[in-house]
């Protein structure tokens, strides 16, 4: 808490955290989805491989979200899509600011991010895209961390990052060439 009372740019950017979350709560479906994410529902009960890659990481963490004690099971794999695409709103904010380094046009980058439609949509639905979003943007934040302070840790955390996309969705490998 006393993180929040001294820097403004952590209130904001719990802010935008919880407003998308309260958005994406409030528009997500309440059980089973039909096609590619009524799938990745079932299989992440099951721990099961869905089509082509299989997307191991979506399916563990998702299978996380089944133990949890509330819902039915689709209902709980959908709030992990809303939890990451939520995530990933004050993480803009955050790269955001370190790239034009003013705050109002930092925040109006995340809102408008946070309803826009590919963003809203990866949000309700139980796909790979807001797990993908979130660690796409992450990696990106922390290579802008790494380029302009310099500290190794941000370098690692990186590779981390960028690792743990590629066994979500094998497109982040387009963001490489601007990481090197």
């Amino acid at each position: 808490l006393k993180v929040l009372a001294r820097n403004p740019d952590v209130r904001v950017e719990a802010g935008l955290f919880f407003a998308a979350l309260a958005l994406y709560l409030r528009t997500m479906p309440p059980t089973v989805l039909g096609g590619d994410s009524g799938e990745y529902q079932h299989m992440a009960y099951y721990l099961g491989v869905p089509h082509s890659t299989g997307y191991p990481l979506y399916i563990l963490l998702a299978k996380l979200f089944t133990f949890l004690p509330f819902g039915d099971v689709a209902y709980r794999v959908n709030l992990f899509s809303v939890l990451g695409s939520a995530l990933t709103v004050p993480l803009v904010y955050a790269v955001a600011l370190r790239v034009i380094r003013a705050r109002v046009p930092a925040i109006f980058a995340a809102g408008m991010l946070a309803v826009a439609p590919t963003l809203w949509g990866a949000a309700v639905d139980a796909e790979v895209y807001a797990l993908h979003l979130l660690l796409g943007v992450l990696a990106i934040l922390f290579a802008l961390r790494w380029h302009q302070d310099g500290r190794t840790f941000d370098f690692y955390a990186l590779a981390l990052v960028f690792g743990l996309g590629l066994t979500n969705h094998r497109v982040i490998v387009f963001i490489a060439p601007a990481l090197a």
